[in-house]
């Protein structure tokens, strides 16, 4: 059945390829179009340089501008050849492969008159071009031997014939890249150093916003690494220490030795969170990696790693774009959290433990304080590590497998998720308890079911609600299965708890107007790419083609969507975006002149999308972020003097 799959693959992928290559071909021919549906700008025209938007149109009806081909045509030719007649020039696109443009003429035009003998080329779409390049990737990788292989007869039948003694028969499989790499490791290492730029770039192209000047100051809503005070009013103080350890201490060893302060942020908070990611794709793949009886690591990390960089990157309510800082608070605690409870893991599966330290006692002492950091993080990420940790609790305990470090631990996770929920929402001025009175307290079953509504339609979209909906069916068969067999299998087990404990946490945060759940969403894709990839093995033809199927269109699927809002973003940054450094400027203007605050008003916000993306300033100086980003500026040397920072709407 497998050889089966294997050939038709081969088929399907082998004819994308030649038709793709074709279909290249025809296009890179050089063809003649005209340009019309002209459309005059009155307020960017003058006397004798009319300003027209304008589209390329076609004589042929088959090559043109579509969702297969990008229509590109020579600017300069197109000046040359019409200069004596109408004075074309400045003659744009509104982007690449647009039919769309502009130009100034010095004659006015007609909406259906002709500019003739635009001589225009085609070029596939990026679409296209990815599903080339995986379905080369596929064959070379898939079947490299097997065509190799078919060479390898040929040329000997060759050799024979002609009596040719000089060939020499090469095998794929004994032969390795580098002397001992495998094809495979060698795209997936480069998929893996591709992918390090890719997330390092968009990071740092973010802005620095609300949270990130908090955080990387000494002023902050408590001073993080004093032990002391506020520091034991929030419960999630080690992920208040990830937003903090880029600049402090690390950025400041660089600006010490006369680095930008600004752009040694930027640099280092980009280099963090980078490494954050890589560590919660890296772990998170690894637990599915071990529940999938240790096959297919590589596949399992391209899936997990491509949504991760969709949805906590690039998606528009993500934590990267909400704030830089969110994305350490969310994602590094979450990944580092599951490097701790791996032990725990480990014995789950294999009844083995695992000591860091040869005496038992000081291996407990020290995850004792390892707990501590994995627990008292962002609560979307300490309630998961806690709700598994219950659930193996339990799984230990009925089963009677167990022994005291590893029960200790467990139960330790609990107890200290539990300290840090109440830390957070208990003390009197603590930023827990003040959101309850504000947001939670005198809410009705009404309310809840309202947030939840509101929540979902809001920060969820159609592949959220599709991964979700389907954990919700994958969830109730398991407990179909395990009424019906009388028994429970561990790792069936292990995934209902991942799956129960997800679906809880996202409709319970959801209900108290929390949105910040993408770990849980994490989860949740993470067990459906698992059965995808074991499904595709099972011997029921139909299950194994639609398992294959699914997991080829969602890496297609997110792998375009990827490269998609990469670029979006990097054409509106590139196209809005006045200087990286607005309110840098502002107050260092204002420093020279002596001021002592500085206003800004929604005109400033029009005008420069930096300060946008900073939300809505306080018009109480003191305020958030307004006293943030002042102490900030002052911290850094931008400003000799505190200077207020106020917005009004006046």
């Amino acid at each position: 059945m497998k050889n089966k799959i294997n050939k038709i693959l081969l088929i399907i992928s082998s004819v994308l390829v030649v038709s793709i290559l074709f279909l290249a071909i025809l296009g890179s021919i050089e063809r003649i179009g005209y340009l019309s549906e002209f459309k005059l700008d009155k307020s960017l025209s003058k006397k004798n340089a009319y300003f027209y938007n304008f589209r390329i149109k076609y004589y042929s009806k088959i090559f043109r501008n579509s969702d297969i081909y990008g229509v590109y045509f020579n600017v300069p030719k197109t000046i040359n050849i019409n200069n004596n007649k109408m004075s074309l020039k400045n003659i744009k696109m509104d982007k690449k492969g647009s039919p769309y443009g502009t130009f100034i003429s010095s004659k006015e035009l007609k909406y259906d008159d002709k500019v003739e003998n635009i001589k225009y080329k085609l070029k596939i779409k990026l679409v296209l071009l990815i599903l080339f390049l995986l379905s080369l990737i596929y064959i070379i990788s898939a079947h490299g031997n097997y065509i190799l292989s078919v060479l390898d007869k040929y040329m000997n039948k060759l050799s024979n014939k002609y009596a040719i003694n000089t060939y020499k028969s090469y095998n794929i499989m004994e032969y390795k890249v580098f002397g001992k790499y495998r094809l495979t490791s060698i795209l997936f290492f480069i998929y893996l150093i591709l992918l390090a730029i890719f997330v390092y770039s968009f990071l740092y192209s973010c802005d620095i916003r609300r949270d990130d000047w908090q955080f990387t100051s000494t002023y902050a809503y408590y001073n993080i690494f004093d032990f002391i005070g506020k520091f034991w009013q929030r419960g999630r103080h080690i992920s208040d220490m990830l937003l903090s350890i880029s600049m402090r201490p690390f950025g400041r060893i660089f600006v010490s030795l006369g680095a930008d302060p600004f752009t040694t942020q930027k640099i280092s908070i980009a280099f963090f969170e980078t490494i954050y990611f890589y560590i919660l794709s890296a772990i998170v793949s690894y637990y599915i990696f071990i529940i999938n009886n240790k096959k297919e690591y590589k596949l399992i990390f391209l899936m997990i790693s491509l949504f991760t960089l969709n949805f906590l990157i690039l998606e528009k309510n993500s934590p990267a774009l909400s704030s830089n800082a969110y994305y350490s608070l969310y994602i590094g605690s979450a990944g580092i959290s599951l490097v701790i409870w791996l032990p725990i893991f480990y014995f789950f599966i294999y009844e083995k433990e695992i000591l860091i330290l040869n005496n038992k006692i000081h291996n407990y002492i020290l995850f004792t304080f390892l707990i501590y950091f994995a627990t008292f993080v962002h609560e979307a990420t300490s309630l998961f590590i806690a709700g598994i940790s219950f659930f193996a609790f339990i799984f230990f305990i009925i089963r009677k497998k167990y022994n005291i470090g590893v029960l200790y631990s467990t139960f330790l996770f609990m107890i200290y998720t539990v300290i840090s929920f109440l830390l957070t929402a208990i003390p009197a001025g603590s930023r827990g308890k003040d959101y309850i009175e504000r947001k939670i307290y005198g809410s009705n079953i009404i309310d809840i079911f309202e947030n939840m509504y509101i929540y979902f339609d809001t920060y969820n979209n159609m592949f959220d609600n599709i991964i979700f909906i389907c954990s919700i069916v994958i969830l109730v068969l398991f407990i179909i299965k395990f009424i019906k067999n009388s028994k429970i299998d561990k790792y069936d087990y292990f995934i209902s708890s991942i799956l129960l404990v997800s679906i809880l946490g996202i409709i319970g945060f959801y209900s108290i107007k929390i949105r910040t759940i993408w770990f849980e969403k994490v989860m949740l894709f993470s067990v459906v790419s698992l059965l995808l990839i074991k499904n595709i093995n099972s011997k029921s033809l139909t299950l194994s083609l639609i398992s294959l199927f699914c997991t080829l269109f969602l890496i297609f699927l997110m792998s375009f969507s990827a490269l998609v809002k990469h670029n979006d973003y990097y054409q509106s940054y590139f196209i809005t975006k006045r200087s990286d450094k607005f309110l840098i400027e502002k107050f260092v203007e204002a420093d020279k002149l002596g001021k002592k605050e500085i206003i800004l008003t929604p005109e400033d916000y029009k005008k420069d999308r930096i300060l946008r993306n900073q939300g809505i300033l306080s018009s109480n100086p003191n305020g958030f972020p307004n006293r943030s980003i002042s102490k900030w500026m002052q911290q850094y040397g931008y400003t000799k003097n505190y200077i207020e920072l106020i917005y009004t709407n006046k």
